[in-house]
């Protein structure tokens, strides 16, 4: 089963996403966003990594799991929610490193 969430983490890390959106199938992790505090994004998928980003290797942890640690708020997103956002993101991630 898929599901798809937006996980905000909290935190003065230079270098690290400040917003983290994944796919999820059956627990793996098969497409992911992350954007950064200065505007900059980067995403993986199957078959590529872009700007530093891996998927996360195993099972991830629930959206519950996650909420249960203070530096993140997470939440359920929808299917069309994320492909519009992997649009987006994607699209002006390969922009920027033309």
């Amino acid at each position: 089963m898929k599901t798809f969430i937006q996980v905000t983490w909290h935190h003065d890390l230079v270098g690290e996403p400040v917003e983290i959106i994944s796919e999820i199938d059956s627990g793996i992790e098969r497409r992911k966003i992350e954007v950064y505090r200065d505007g900059q994004v980067g995403f993986a998928d199957s078959i590529r990594e872009v700007r530093g980003s891996i998927l996360s290797e195993g099972i991830m942890p629930t959206l519950e799991e996650i909420n249960a640690q203070d530096e993140f708020t997470g939440k359920y997103i929808t299917e069309s929610e994320f492909e519009e956002l992997w649009s987006r993101y994607v699209s002006t991630a390969e922009e920027d490193i033309r």
